[in-house]
């Protein structure tokens, strides 16, 4: 049985940028984010970290984020992997258990 990934991506620290020369000579920025997964009921499921995608790399702050996943080529191993590609923002999610806010009632008429 399969476990389904993670629908949201609740970013909670974003680490400083890292640059540095690959063994090619070519310079390198990596960045990586300590984020809270969440399944789409909203529902907490691990504490982790994962890497920014290349092309946001110091752009990414901290909030919630649908994961958009992809396949990508280690650049050490050469495996084809699957990775987060991008990272599109969400506004908010309605808390798990509750409805979202209804129209006021009108009060009671009083008696």
């Amino acid at each position: 049985m399969s476990t389904p990934l993670p629908a949201f991506i609740k970013v909670l620290v974003v680490q400083e940028i890292r640059k540095g020369t690959g063994k090619n000579g070519k310079p390198y920025e990596f960045q990586e984010v300590d984020c809270l997964t969440l399944d789409a009921d909203g529902v907490e499921l691990q504490v982790g970290v994962t890497p920014v995608p290349a092309p946001l790399v110091g752009k990414i702050t901290r909030g919630l984020y649908a994961p958009v996943y992809g396949m990508r080529v280690d650049f050490q191993s050469r495996k084809i992997m699957p990775a987060i590609v991008d990272f599109t923002p969400v506004p908010s999610l309605a808390p798990v258990g509750r409805a979202a806010p209804a129209a006021a009632a009108p009060a009671a008429p009083k008696v």
